[in-house]
């Protein structure tokens, strides 16, 4: 079976920003679209930059475990 081109275990923002912002974003539901915009853009100024470098540090050690897993799923 051939692997996605873009696999989401591997990207940042799909298994570390995307669900940080839901959380953060929806603590109290959005009443307009303008404010959910102003919630993510807030929420994403408010990360911590040590969380962030973490997540980015996650990135190659996922990397280094597909290599050891010749491409084969990541057990999680």
């Amino acid at each position: 079976m051939e692997c996605p081109r873009r696999m989401p275990d591997l990207t940042v923002c799909d298994y570390f920003l995307w669900g940080y912002l839901k959380e953060h974003v929806y603590r109290t539901r959005p009443a307009t679209i303008a404010e959910l915009r102003d919630k993510i853009e807030c929420s994403i100024k408010e990360i911590p930059q040590d969380m962030v470098q973490r997540a980015c540090n996650a990135v190659y050690e996922r990397f280094a475990q597909c290599t050891a897993l010749q491409g084969k799923q990541l057990q999680m």
